[in-house]
Formats: structure tokens, sequence, C-alpha cells
């Protein structure tokens, strides 16, 4: 009898602390939530109101055409006047379905429409950012700061790297929101990886090989050999130090084709043990799967712009076509990358097969 009683304190007792942690799992995915969806509120807002304000005059347009320059961007052959009012309205959707998630967040009614909802407008924006809104500049300036060649960005790369920072935003509010996280693998075994698909792995394989292809055409350069462009241009490269900046962008190529690794790698899931006060942890997902969304992003974008500039002949590919050849494949990398980190994803945070 004893023994039964005892037996039924430690049910309970376990009970009442499963019970606990479920609360607390729940009150933390409640923060999260309403965390990451009013930060694209006041994103939603700020763009609003900076639209609003070019509709009116106001200066500080950074979409207009450059002068005396083939525009880059898809959104510079767009009018002030036709281009802020869409800003105004794309913006005014955020705000509207950001409110909303805010005020109904806590009603299990229309959880499924929530989801629909969010992962449409996120998607529909990220399209438009990328597509349409940025170029190649923010990747440029993104790679010239990791080479640590630091400068002020100018207003119109500033604002594609804010565009850029609101479509992940409201991808963050799609996932955070979405009616299937729920159902994310949970307990002692989540953070562990299940098996790595193959189509993961060819992933990342051309993440991995367009970079590397970028990276060697710098490098040669570097070195005195005239990998696909003409004497006279490497020439040209090595008197005004030219190709010192692009070793630096080939360095970071190719630190990020080893990182693109760890998508598929033991590495990539657990720190090494020779790693300094880290060694054994496990590695973050989203410490993963952030930066390389980003990356992913501000590839495609740079790649497409090259892509475009090259069909409609503001670009030639002539002999020098080392110069932007490796670029075209930028769309690919970029794709690559987003699709390696998808996986990675699922495979760390989807239940077990």
């Amino acid at each position: 009898m004893t023994d039964t009683t005892h037996d039924s304190q430690l049910h309970r007792t376990s009970a009442t602390k499963a019970g606990a942690s479920v609360l607390r799992d729940a009150r933390r995915e409640h923060v999260v939530r309403a965390l990451i969806t009013s930060l694209a509120l006041v994103w939603s807002l700020g763009y609003a109101a900076a639209g609003i304000a070019w509709m009116l005059g106001v200066a500080g347009y950074p979409f207009a055409p450059r002068a005396r320059q083939e525009p880059l961007s898809l959104i510079e052959l767009l009018p002030q006047a036709y281009a802020s009012p869409l800003i105004v309205l794309i913006a005014l959707c955020g705000v509207g379905l950001a409110s909303w998630l805010l005020i109904t967040g806590r009603s299990p009614r229309r959880r499924a429409v929530r989801g629909i909802l969010t992962a449409v407008f996120a998607g529909s924006l990220s399209a438009i950012v990328v597509v349409a809104v940025c170029d190649a500049r923010i990747m440029a300036f993104v790679g010239y700061a990791l080479s640590l060649r630091l400068q002020w960005p100018t207003p119109d790369i500033a604002h594609q790297g804010l565009m850029v920072l609101g479509a992940l935003l409201w991808v963050g509010v799609a996932y955070a929101w979405s009616p299937n996280r729920g159902r994310r693998r949970s307990g002692p075994g989540a953070g562990d990886a299940g098996r790595v698909t193959v189509a993961a792995r060819i992933a990342v394989m051309l993440a991995v090989v367009v970079p590397l292809l970028y990276a060697t055409t710098r490098v040669l350069w570097l070195a005195g050999v005239p990998a696909g462009i003409s004497e006279e241009m490497l020439r040209e490269g090595q008197d005004s130090g030219l190709w010192w900046i692009g070793g630096g962008l080939a360095l970071v190529a190719a630190l990020g084709a080893v990182l693109t690794l760890g998508l598929v790698q033991r590495w990539g899931e657990v720190l090494p043990r020779w790693v300094p006060g880290l060694g054994g942890r496990r590695v973050p997902v989203m410490l993963a799967v952030v930066p390389a969304t980003a990356a992913s992003a501000v590839i495609l974008t740079g790649g497409l712009m090259f892509v475009r500039l090259v069909l409609v002949d503001q670009m030639a590919i002539d002999e020098n076509w080392a110069t932007i050849g490796p670029e075209l494949l930028w769309p690919v990398w970029g794709v690559a990358l987003l699709c390696a980190t998808v996986a990675y994803h699922r495979r760390r945070t989807g239940p077990r097969s």
C-alpha cells in the first residue's frame, strides 16, 4: 500500500513538472510571437509614414534613378509618383495584419487563417524585395564590410538593407504564427539533427561551388593570371590595387562556402570539442538559419540584377567575361543556399522519421 501511494505521488509530481514545462514553453512562445510581430509592425509603420512623406514630395526618396546611369533595380524604372503609393499600400497591409495578430493572438480560433495570411504576406513581400527593390549594391556593401572595408551606407543601400530586414522580420512572423510550429520536436532530443537528405547535399554542393568559382577568379587575378580577362585589364587592376580588394571579397566568399558545409556536417549541429569554452555544445538552430537566410536573399537579389542587365544588353559579355560570368551563377547560389537552409531547419526541428 505504501509503495502504491509513493508511486502515485511520483506520478503526480512528474505530471505537475510536465505541465509547468508546457506552460513555460507556451508563455515563451507567446512572448516571441508578440516581440517579432511588434518589430514587424514598427517596420511597417515606418515605411507607411515614409511612403506618405514621399507621396507629398518630401525629399529623401531612395529609389530614384541615378543621373545619367542605367537603373540597377526594377523599382528605379517606376516613377516616384507610382512607387510611393505602392510602398504605402504594402506597408499598411503589414500594419493591419500585425495589429490583428497582436489583438487576436491569444485566441485559438482562426489559427490556420493567421498562419496562411502571414505566410502569403511574408512570401509576397520577400519576392518584391528580392526581385524588384534590391540589387547587387547591397551585396557589394556586405562583402566589403565583411572584408573589413567599412564604409557608411548611402541612402539607397541603407533602404535596401532595411527592406531586407523587413522581409526577414515578416518571414519570422510567418514562422512564429505557423499552425505547424507546435508540432516541432521538443524535449531532451530537441535540436538533434536527423538524416541528411540527398537533396540537401546537392543544394549545399551548389552553394559551395559557385562562391568558390567566384573566389578562384579573384585569387588568380591577384596572382597575376589573366583568367577570363584581357592582359590590359589585368595590368589596370594591378596598378590600381583593385585585385587586392577582389582578394578580400574572395576570402569572404570562401569563408561563406566553408560555413555552408555546416548545414550538412556534424560540426554544424554540435560545436567541435576544440572550440574554446563552447566545444561539445549544440549550435542553436536560429544561429545558423537566420544569417543563412539573409545571405541567400542578398545573394539572389545581386545575381538577378546581373542576369537582368545582361538580358537587356546593359552589360556585355566580352573578352573580360570573368568579371561578370561567376555573378550570373549567383541566383543558383542564392536558391541553393536557401534550400539547404530550409532542409537544415526542418531536419533539426521537425519530428523524427
